[in-house]
């Protein structure tokens, strides 16, 4: 055989067969470090990120703008103060018997249009003293105190039906008199209905603006007794002892089943179930114990189906909406001031507390928060929603009474170390085998092209020889 046969390239399969071979091994050598980089990122994702949070899930917290289509419409609003003029009270008049039995028109219809825009805590704004003012006091200087908030309590002894007054459009008052502690009579007029539940003989509080004196005849013989011009008339509660156990009679009394009914927190309950929950001594239980708010459970309240009994406590964990501290009324539980709370939980939607107390200012809306709190019933409200968004104008929605509002911690569980440390190991394991296996294959690979390079060259020097 001639040189040049020996010196020939070698044919298109061979060359093939080469390329092939090369294909393959860069094909390996790829996979490899596509697994190994894989590896890295899986286990280092799982350690860094997402292993802490394996044994206790934990979303993250998303700061948000409170809607207004779930905040209440008073949310956050200015306590608005009716004005009084003074110089309409000239004309009152009171020295005489015979004056002291009329109302003069223009000083009367101004107090009873301040009433009508009283709201809860308008009258402390304007100076409600916290004790009521000796009604000798009234009776020797009434000038002093005409157009002033004043307040008493004591037993009502006569309540009138409700009447038209002219010059005060679609409303109607309703005189009474109540009789102090002291035997002191006192008069009143309101402006809204007297609850139902309030009758002759129930302890009853007045509020509302200091008019003049008045003397009565019937049902009972009254004279130089104050008569204040208010907004309602409330339930005068006793100081009672701390609540221990929740009374059912008492929370029987709770009402939601209409729509009118779920507008209004009866008092009596209200102020039980607070009592209750303040008075709660023992509890490092209650993250253990308090079965959490689900979205069934919240389904049934708002359907006011009793199924869930009022009273019953619950672990509430959600984001926060607003928190609005306002200043309260004269309570039996000397509360100075009330707490009120709206979260948002992401399969329920929004959720109502009132807490004993000032909460501090420094929450956020959307912080995650826990709250322990007491189902007392439904109640109905406005939103802030625009007209356009009618939908959204009116919820209702779950009311409870809890003890205090807690930011949500999560704490890491022991045996997150130690599954830290196994998966660093085994990462650092992978790693390094593959590793090892990287630079065997690469020698292999390289011995075996030695292999092959001395085969070729022992076949052409056999070729060269012949």
């Amino acid at each position: 055989m001639s040189l040049k046969n020996h010196l020939k390239p070698p044919s298109v399969s061979i060359r093939r067969k080469r390329e092939g071979r090369k294909k393959k091994g860069a094909r390996g050598a790829s996979i490899r470090i596509g697994v190994l980089i894989v590896a890295v990122v899986l286990l280092g994702s799982i350690i860094f990120g997402g292993l802490g949070n394996l044994l206790n899930p934990r979303e993250d917290t998303t700061l948000i703008t409170p809607p207004r289509n779930q905040i209440p419409l008073d949310a956050g609003y200015t306590v608005p103060v009716p004005e009084i003029d003074p110089s309409l009270f000239k004309d009152v008049r009171e020295e005489t018997s015979a004056q002291r039995y009329i109302n003069e028109p223009k000083p009367y219809l101004q107090l009873l249009r301040a009433a009508i825009k009283l709201v809860p805590g308008s009258l402390r704004e304007m100076g409600l003293p916290d004790r009521p003012v000796p009604i000798s006091l009234l009776q020797g200087n009434p000038d002093k105190y005409r157009g002033a908030p004043l307040f008493y309590e004591g037993e009502l002894l006569s309540l009138r039906p409700p009447e038209k007054v002219p010059g005060l459009e679609s409303f109607e008052v309703t005189e009474g008199l109540l009789q102090t502690d002291s035997k002191e009579n006192v008069l009143f007029a309101i402006i809204e209905p007297a609850p139902k539940d309030i009758h002759p003989g129930s302890r009853v509080r007045i509020e509302g603006f200091f008019f003049k004196l008045r003397d009565e005849n019937f049902p009972f013989k009254v004279k130089k007794a104050p008569f204040l011009v208010g907004a309602n008339l409330k339930h005068a509660f006793k100081e009672f002892p701390p609540v221990k156990t929740l009374d059912k009679k008492i929370l029987g009394q709770i009402r939601d089943k209409s729509l009118r009914e779920a507008k209004t927190i009866e008092d009596l309950p209200f102020f039980h179930l607070a009592s209750w929950i303040m008075n709660q001594k023992d509890r490092k239980n209650w993250p253990k114990e308090t079965p959490e708010l689900t979205r069934k459970i919240a389904v049934h309240m708002a359907q006011a189906d009793g199924t869930i009994p009022r009273g019953k406590m619950f672990k509430i964990i959600a984001n926060l909406l607003w928190v609005q501290v306002i200043k309260a009324e004269p309570n039996p539980l000397k509360v100075s001031f009330w707490s009120r709370v709206w979260l948002y939980h992401p399969t329920i939607g929004t959720i109502a507390l009132k807490i004993p107390g000032k909460l501090p200012h420094n929450w956020k809306t959307g912080d995650e928060v826990v709250a322990y709190g007491v189902f007392m019933k439904r109640i109905y409200y406005e939103t802030g929603a625009s007209r356009k968004e009618w939908k959204y104008r009116f919820r209702i929605i779950p009311f409870f009474v809890a003890d205090q509002l807690y930011y949500l911690k999560v704490i890491d569980n022991p045996l997150n170390q130690i599954l830290r440390i196994f998966f660093v190991a085994l990462t650092a394991f992978l790693v390094l085998a593959l590793m090892i296996l990287a630079v065997r294959d690469s020698k292999a690979d390289k011995e075996i092209r030695n292999r092959l390079r001395a085969k070729k060259l022992k076949r052409m020097r056999n070729r060269m020889g012949e």
